[in-house]
């Protein structure tokens, strides 16, 4: 989270050096939105099959599990909107992660 922080992207998930579009999972992915981040860390490529995916069901549960404490931080289930919105910044971003890394460690705890 440390990274590049933007918005004003919605859809767009991640953006290059030189602020072009990019897949979030992308090796030239130089900045992402919140949602961004977190499918960046979940993203698979095979080779091989020259295919993208979630590793396997357990990921899969993991990455829906995230983006719901996510949702439970930021107070709203419309993530994208959140990040995007004009006075967020990357200070925003990284206290609704931290809260969301709370939220994990008491599931009972109230979020915003």
């Amino acid at each position: 989270m440390a990274a590049d922080f933007f918005t004003g992207s919605d859809p767009v998930k991640a953006r290059d050096v030189r602020g072009h579009v990019v897949n979030a999972w992308s090796d030239e992915a130089a900045s992402w939105s919140l949602v961004g981040a977190l499918l960046a860390s979940w993203h698979r490529h095979d080779d091989r099959l020259d295919a993208d995916f979630v590793a396997h069901s357990v990921e899969a549960q993991a990455l829906a599990d995230a983006t719901d404490v996510l949702s439970r931080a930021t107070g709203t289930l419309a993530i994208d909107p959140w990040n995007d919105a004009p006075e967020r910044n990357r200070s925003d971003v990284i206290d609704a992660v931290d809260r969301a890394l709370a939220l994990l460690d008491h599931p009972q705890a109230e979020a915003v």
